[in-house]
């Protein structure tokens, strides 16, 4: 089962209950089989990147993203940590154009020099705030530097080219299919959980 929420994490208890033999899929669950991205890696990723040339950084993060987002802005934090940034946290309603639109509206230019924006909360996000910013004269490069989370298929084609942080989502279904596949022909043994690290697609915006 993909992705965490109320009712997804309910039945899958449920069916662990039962002795029902369990994957989840980006989230963890006491007992059940895992694959999952390491969002921490992530975010130490996109701090990475930006470290050495802001002074001063904003992720912006889900209202309702739960522990994936905790871990990104984390591992985002931890990055900036052994450099010279700052970091502040936004937090956006949904993981959309229109909200990263919002957010750009209403940044100011940081008085310490080149800002480091990341939008935890995928690459929709960011594109908007590219957008806002442009539309506002920001410098791209000499005000601000954008990363993004997920690495969406049409990237590549967009100019100026987003950086972000990719998900191994092919491999992600592939380990996953494989494991429930092994955990029906046997299924008895100790719960298995299968961490991918993530990789920095590095292109114009950082």
């Amino acid at each position: 089962a993909a992705g965490e929420n109320a009712v997804s994490r309910s039945a899958l208890e449920s069916a662990l209950a039962r002795g029902h033999p369990v994957v989840a899929l980006e989230f963890r669950l006491p007992g059940a089989h895992s694959v999952r991205v390491d969002d921490a890696e992530g975010g130490r990723l996109a701090g990475a990147c930006l470290s050495p040339r802001v002074r001063e950084a904003v992720v912006f993060r889900g209202r309702d993203q739960g522990r994936r987002g905790d871990a990104r802005v984390r591992g985002f934090k931890e990055a900036l940590g052994r450099g010279p940034g700052r970091v502040s946290e936004v937090t956006v309603p949904e993981a959309g154009f229109e909200a990263g639109l919002s957010a750009g509206r209403g940044l100011r230019r940081s008085r310490r020099g080149r800002l480091g924006l990341f939008s935890a909360w995928g690459d929709l996000v960011a594109l908007g705030l590219l957008q806002a910013l442009k539309a506002r004269g920001w410098s791209l490069g000499r005000d601000v530097l954008v990363v993004g989370y997920d690495d969406l298929r049409f990237l590549p084609y967009q100019s100026p080219g987003l950086t972000t942080v990719h998900q191994p989502l092919t491999e992600l279904g592939l380990q996953a299919a494989s494991l429930a596949a092994e955990v029906l022909s046997r299924p008895e043994g100790p719960a298995r959980e299968i961490v991918l690290k993530p990789t920095l697609a590095r292109r114009d915006t950082a």
